[in-house]
C-alpha cells in the first residue's frame, strides 16, 4: 500500500509511505509497504484482479487497525507532521480539513508501478530469479493457502 497526492501521469510517478499502523513500514525493506490482513482473505482466492482488488480494499478498511507490527508506517510517519503524531491528532484534523493529507510531505519510496509488478511476479515464483534470502522464503511461505 502506498500513498500519492495526485492522480498518476506516468508509471513512473512517485509513491509515497503510508502512515498505516497495519502496514511494514521499514524502507527499503523486501515487503516494505505491505499490508498485514491478519489471515489471507479467501474471498479473493482465485479470483480475477479486477473483482478481487476491490474486495481486499473493502476488507482492509473495514477491518480494525492494531499496533501488531512493529516500525509499522504508522511510527515511522509519525514526526513528519504533527497533525499525524497520534491517532487523536490525525483524528483532530481530519475533522478540520479531511483533505489535509494531500499537504504532508510524505516519504518517498523508491518503487515504481513496473517495480512493484516485478515484485508481484517474483513473489508468485513467475519469474526465472530464484529466492536469494531465507526472509524472501520465509515471505513466500507465509502467504501460502492454509492446508497448501
Amino acid at each position: 500500500m502506498f500513498y500519492r497526492v495526485s492522480p498518476f501521469t506516468s508509471l513512473e510517478d512517485p509513491l509515497y509511505h503510508t502512515n498505516l499502523p497495519n502496514v511494514r513500514g521499514a524502507p527499503g525493506h523486501y515487503g516494505s509497504q505491505r499490508v498485514c490482513l491478519r489471515y489471507r482473505p479467501e474471498m479473493i482466492e482465485g479470483a480475477p484482479l479486477v473483482e478481487s482488488a476491490p474486495k481486499l480494499i473493502d476488507f482492509f478498511w473495514s477491518t480494525g487497525f492494531n499496533q501488531d507490527i512493529a516500525g509499522s508506517a504508522f511510527e515511522r510517519a509519525q514526526e513528519r507532521d504533527p497533525r499525524i503524531a497520534s491517532f487523536a491528532a490525525w483524528e483532530a484534523a481530519t475533522q478540520q480539513d479531511p483533505l489535509f493529507p494531500l499537504q504532508i510531505d510524505w516519504e518517498p519510496t523508491a518503487q515504481t508501478i513496473p517495480g512493484l509488478w516485478l515484485e508481484c511476479l517474483e513473489l508468485h515464483g513467475e519469474t526465472d530469479r530464484p529466492v536469494s534470502t531465507a526472509e524472501e522464503l520465509a515471505d513466500i511461505l507465509y502467504r501460502l493457502p492454509v492446508g497448501y
